[in-house]
């Protein structure tokens, strides 16, 4: 099989099953600069090539190439009086841009405001990214206070938040088991008190219908 076919052939299966499918081997190249990219979060103004490497795993050489590439490239700025990145102006219309072309937004937004008004509760809406949920949108409503200030972008994590052990419950067992085998080594000596506490979680959203952390 060609590049070419198996390029079409992948296409018309994510056309017939709904589920991205690729054949072709990925950019390998790409992965890694797409890594650097991913160790930058909310809250974390710089990050050195030690910092990076230490975040993604890869090889300090590695990281220092793909550092100096996206700064040439402007989707990382290089602070010199820290000696460290932050990432570049590119983002913001990148984040722009995907709030703006969201087909789930649209429709979702407006039911999230009503909800939020009528029952003066909080209500987010987030897609999971690398252990971690990923607000794509907040509507911060609950008479009880404002307790986390939650804005489109915000990373929180899974095992430790009730949207998390909410997308957590909606998998099936499978899924569900690979999920809590990849969160275990971001917690090391933690992971077993917390994985009960996740258990008693999804034991109480199967019965009640919603999720606590």
């Amino acid at each position: 099989m060609t590049v070419r076919q198996a390029a079409a052939s992948s296409r018309r299966r994510s056309r017939d099953t709904g589920v991205f499918v690729r054949d072709t081997p990925a950019v390998r190249a790409l992965e890694r600069g797409l890594d650097v990219l991913r160790a930058f979060r909310p809250g974390i103004v710089t990050l050195t090539n030690v910092e990076i490497a230490d975040r993604t795993g890869l090889p300090r050489a590695t990281v220092s190439r793909l550092t100096g590439t996206l700064v040439e490239r402007g989707f990382l700025e290089f602070d010199f009086e820290a000696s460290a990145y932050r990432l570049g102006a590119p983002f913001l219309s990148f984040g722009l841009s995907v709030r703006e072309s969201s087909p789930v937004l649209r429709v979702a937004l407006p039911l999230m405001r009503d909800v939020a008004d009528g029952l003066r509760i909080n209500v987010g809406l987030a897609v999971v990214d690398d252990g971690e949920v990923v607000y794509l949108d907040s509507v911060r409503k609950s008479r009880l206070g404002l307790f986390r200030h939650v804005v489109s972008g915000s990373r929180l994590p899974i095992a430790e938040t009730a949207l998390g052990r909410a997308w957590l419950g909606g998998l099936d067992p499978a899924a569900r088991r690979r999920a809590l085998a990849s969160l275990e080594p971001r917690y090391g000596e933690r992971w077993p008190a917390l994985a009960r506490r996740v258990a008693r979680s999804l034991s109480t959203e199967k019965r009640v219908g919603h999720a606590a952390a």
